[in-house]
């Protein structure tokens, strides 16, 4: 009876005893487990390369685009949101070129490079806006400034002569006096009707409001 009860008890622990195979199984699935760990820590991991960083404050000079500072300091403003695209190319001299096109020859609606900066600390001053600039199939680019009140109504602009179908690098300057009421000076490069323009080395300055 004893012997009975002896290999009985025996036989129960060998059958809830694990094999040979799930005993090799063991560290195989922690070095499993420990390679999914390690891949998601530290090779799964999204790029932060295109997001956008807060803008820059104004400053009384401040350049614009260059590979010192991120691009993402233009935006694109259209009376159609898919009409132009905006991107940035290398250039010579280790420049960085920001490129506004339209998708199609002629969309029937402008679009434009749009950069925004408080205009408090410039009241009363002179505001400059300058840039090398280039055009391709299109015509009637033009570079401008304004200073905008709260609501967004215009309340002095400047713009450049309208220039060519394609226009080879030329430096062009835009200014204006900025009012009393101004809350923002906005600055860029239209393209009235499709194209392509193309901005290198932008710079905006202004003289500390009296």
């Amino acid at each position: 009876m004893t012997t009975r009860c002896h290999r009985e008890t025996i036989s129960a622990v060998s059958n809830h005893a694990p094999s040979a195979s799930a005993r090799s199984r063991g560290p195989l699935a922690i070095l499993a487990l420990f390679a999914v760990v390690y891949a998601v820590l530290f090779v799964v991991r999204p790029s932060d390369d295109n997001a956008e960083l807060p803008p820059n404050p104004p400053t009384s000079t401040s350049s614009l685009l260059s590979r010192d500072t991120h691009p993402f300091l233009w935006s694109v403003e259209s009376s159609r949101a898919d009409a132009y695209r905006l991107d940035y190319v290398p250039g010579e001299a280790s420049t960085t070129l920001a490129r506004l096109a339209s998708r199609t020859a002629h969309p029937n609606a402008s679009g434009s490079l749009v950069r925004r900066v408080q205009a408090e600390p410039h009241i009363g001053a002179p505001a400059f806006f300058e840039s090398d600039v280039r055009t391709e199939e299109s015509a009637d680019t033009i570079m401008w400034i304004a200073a905008e009140a709260s609501d967004g109504s215009v309340l002095e602009y400047d713009a450049s002569p309208r220039g060519g179908v394609d226009v080879d690098w030329t430096r062009i300057e835009v200014s204006i006096v900025v009012p009393e009421d101004a809350e923002f000076i906005s600055f860029g490069a239209e393209l009235p009707d499709g194209g392509t323009v193309w901005l290198r080395r932008p710079e905006f300055s202004a003289s500390r409001g009296s």
